[in-house]
């Protein structure tokens, strides 16, 4: 990705990278978050599945996906 010349990014969007990464924070961001006090875990996934969502945001995606992030966390988390 931080080598990405255009192409790098068109593979990983054709694999489904976008769908991928939200599905994993959606699902398994917050895994023991209560014992962290509501936080979610500084581990290598979680900072991967993140770091990703960053580099791969647009204006677009990153409206849907903040809109669903709090949909999702009013309904489950609290």
């Amino acid at each position: 990705m931080l080598g990405n010349d255009g192409k790098n990014y068109a593979q990983l969007e054709h694999a489904g990278l976008d769908a991928y990464v939200n599905k994993f924070i959606m699902t398994r961001l917050w895994e023991e978050s209560e014992s962290n006090q509501g936080w979610p875990l500084d581990n290598l996934n979680n900072s991967l599945a993140l770091w990703l969502m960053w580099m791969t945001l647009t204006k677009r995606s990153s409206f849907l996906f903040f809109f669903l992030f709090q949909l999702f966390t009013d309904s489950f988390l609290f």
